[in-house]
């Protein structure tokens, strides 16, 4: 018996796409921005919840480039990114990665938080992508003097 809402060739699709998670995750590991960028459809909607200067939805490859990559390396001095990967769960279509991310701003301590990434895939691309972190208010307060 087929589950409600599965898909033909799930298995091989949801490790093809834990492959291609994992290695864009691998690619903000090492901060290679241009890596982890092609990943991206060019019209990739992004959402960042929170209230910090990061958050917000983003309509395209461009604008999360501008509005959250760039912004991030600003704020940072380019001390950002991924740290770990806890885990990553797919389907057919989606995927969801455990991660933990840290910013370093001059004349702060070390930020760390715990993140659920949500991916949907299309194309051996990421279409839309939603970021939450496991204590918002923590990210609120960490950003909230960077305007």
């Amino acid at each position: 018996m087929v589950e409600a809402g599965a898909t033909p060739g799930t298995p091989a699709r949801a490790d093809a796409n834990a492959r291609l998670v994992s290695a864009y995750l691998e690619a903000w590991s090492r901060m290679d921005i241009a890596a982890g960028s092609s990943f991206y459809a060019d019209d990739v909607v992004v959402h960042v919840a929170g209230r910090h200067p990061l958050a917000g939805t983003y309509a395209g490859k461009d604008a999360f480039d501008a509005g959250y990559t760039q912004k991030a390396t600003a704020l940072t001095g380019g001390n950002w990114g991924v740290v770990d990967v806890e885990d990553i769960l797919t389907s057919a279509d989606r995927a969801v990665a455990l991660v933990t991310k840290r910013f370093e701003r001059e004349g702060r301590d070390p930020f760390e938080t715990y993140v659920i990434s949500i991916y949907k895939i299309q194309d051996d691309k990421i279409v839309k992508m939603w970021l939450y972190d496991h204590d918002p208010y923590a990210v609120d307060d960490y950003f909230r003097d960077a305007g």
